[in-house]
């Protein structure tokens, strides 16, 4: 809330005070290119199940194509995590690509290009090329 330029009315009290006891989740969106087109015909699936450390994985691909080169699928994968861990880039990814193999998505060996951001601060690191053994 806060000053709108005086576009809209004050907001009640009430709702203020509701508001300010919100408190937000962190959310790291994790980006990947995958050396294989057509990982699947979603654009999106939720995975509320604990085994896995994301939530909800996008096949970006699917719905916008130019965002994946020929031969290429490119998806985001969105971890929440509270605001009081301290998580670094190599354990997310590494969760998240433990995650997607167990979820049969992609194998251990597949060969990924990777970005991460949180989305509350600046990039975690620069987009890099990685092959697994």
């Amino acid at each position: 809330f806060g000053e709108h330029g005086g576009c809209f009315p004050p907001e009640p009290k009430r709702l203020r005070e509701a508001a300010e006891k919100l408190r937000v989740t962190p959310i790291y969106a994790v980006n990947l290119a995958v050396e294989r087109e057509g990982l699947s015909d979603k654009h999106w699936v939720y995975f509320p199940e604990p085994e896995f450390p994301f939530y909800r994985v996008g096949f970006q691909s699917n719905f916008a194509p130019h965002c994946a080169r020929p031969g290429t699928t490119a998806l985001y994968v969105e971890v929440s995590h509270d605001p009081k861990d301290k998580l670094d880039a190599e354990q997310i990814l590494s969760g998240v690509r433990g995650g997607l193999d167990r979820a049969g998505i992609i194998r251990q060996s597949r060969s990924i290009g990777r970005r991460s951001t949180p989305t509350t601060s600046k990039p975690m690191f620069r987009a890099m090329s990685v092959k697994s053994a």
